[in-house]
């Protein structure tokens, strides 16, 4: 648990690109996600679910490496 709810600093520029480049593509589908479907809780759930998958693919980054 400490490991899990503990601050991970950046160990490197490495890192840093990791993340920008996570969240660039969630981004991209997310526009996607936006632009072809109609406004409604499923759009907003994707959406949604697109920010978990960045927050928890960064948050593998951070914890393991």
């Amino acid at each position: 648990l400490e490991k899990r709810f503990n601050y991970h600093p950046l160990t490197g520029p490495e890192q840093a690109g990791k993340y920008g480049q996570i969240r660039a593509k969630r981004l991209e589908t997310a526009k996607l996600v936006r632009d072809l479907t109609p406004c409604s809780p499923e759009q907003t759930l994707a959406i949604n679910a697109l920010d978990l998958a960045m927050m928890l693919g960064n948050a593998a980054i951070a914890r393991h490496s």
